[in-house]
């Protein structure tokens, strides 16, 4: 055990064990990501998330040019 808080925390968690009887609820909206809060992820367009998914590769160059872009067109 650790303590956590001044208090006492298993190191194992909360898990099931194997032989519990218990079943879990299956959601009902399966094909919907979400986060650990179970908050669903926004949907973009396809064009929108292809640059959200390059943006950690691109140049620091390019993305001050994208977000000039942006600005110029608002």
């Amino acid at each position: 055990m650790r303590i956590c808080s001044k208090k006492r925390v298993a190191e194992a968690g909360l898990e099931r064990s194997p032989d519990s009887k218990r079943k879990t609820a299956k959601s009902k909206q399966d094909s919907a990501k979400s986060d650990v809060n179970g908050a669903a992820e926004p949907q973009f367009p396809p064009d929108l998330q292809a640059i959200i998914e390059a943006w950690a590769t691109l140049s620091e160059n390019t993305k001050a040019e994208i977000v000039a872009m942006v600005r110029a067109a608002e």
